[in-house]
């Protein structure tokens, strides 16, 4: 499951627009933007563009931006070793009292925590959250670590936590986004964990219709394997999920999530 890293090229975009940030704007060369053109297309040519820029760039920041997704694209493969790897590789190029390196600063550290997370290593994951906030400028930025964090309370089944958190993130998110779907979805389950008798479904059907919308393929798809959506009794929202995961997911697109997926398809009645 992909839970939220946002990419080092989007939040160098959203620092350039931010109106607050005297600094000046960080212009990638077109070489990395090469590298970023593969991403999430053709990962393996993406690492190798990025594992180029690492080995030639002279400039620090493009290093350390270059091992920054080289993480992001290890752990998107599940290898979360490697991605701590180029992360830790990555922070040596930074300098944290320089301004212009803090975007990436908070990206290297969120990184931290998700590997963490994943490694089921809960209390760095929760410190290197608190780092990557020192660190973050933009709100939105610092949206998707809360989420993350409270993600990782959710896992040590602190939910009242969790909750707290993604109520304060919804709070201050955009309805109708991809992160407000995201958040809502998540904070749906939390409860559903902390209490079996919630009714989580209104709340993950708005999610999922938002992100039919976005045309946010994964996300509609984790949405489906909620386990308070996959039960055995036969509606018309459970239908209707089961068609969206047939009808767009793809064994040729990522096919270990498309595994996950069929057994739960197989638990809901048609």
């Amino acid at each position: 499951m992909k839970f939220f890293f946002l990419s080092l090229f989007l939040v160098l975009a959203l620092a350039s627009c931010e109106k607050k940030n005297h600094e000046t704007p960080v212009i990638p060369t077109n070489e990395y933007e090469k590298a970023a053109g593969f991403m999430f297309k053709q990962n393996d040519s993406a690492f190798y563009y990025f594992n180029r820029i690492a080995i030639t760039s002279k400039d620090s920041f493009e290093v350390a931006l270059a091992y920054n997704n080289m993480a992001v694209i290890s752990a998107d493969a599940g290898d979360y070793f490697g991605s701590q790897e180029s992360l830790l590789q990555s922070l040596q190029y930074l300098d944290e009292d320089n301004p212009k390196h803090r975007s990436c600063l908070a990206s290297d550290y969120n990184e931290l925590g998700l590997s963490s997370m994943n490694l089921r290593d809960y209390q760095a994951a929760l410190r290197y959250y608190d780092k990557a906030l020192l660190f973050s400028d933009l709100r939105d930025l610092q949206l998707v670590i809360w989420n993350n964090k409270a993600v990782t309370y959710q896992r040590i089944r602190d939910y009242g936590e969790a909750l707290k958190i993604y109520r304060t993130v919804l709070s201050e998110t955009t309805k109708g986004g991809k992160e407000y779907a995201r958040t809502l979805s998540n904070k749906a389950k939390a409860q559903w964990l902390a209490d079996s008798q919630y009714k989580a479904a209104a709340e993950l059907l708005t999610a999922l219709q938002i992100r039919m919308q976005k045309e946010d393929l994964w996300g509609q798809i984790s949405i489906c394997r909620r386990p308070t959506i996959l039960t055995p009794v036969q509606t018309e929202e459970h239908i209707l999920m089961r068609s969206v995961i047939m009808r767009r997911a793809s064994p040729h697109n990522r096919p270990q999530s498309y595994l996950l997926i069929i057994p739960k398809m197989l638990q809901v009645p048609i």
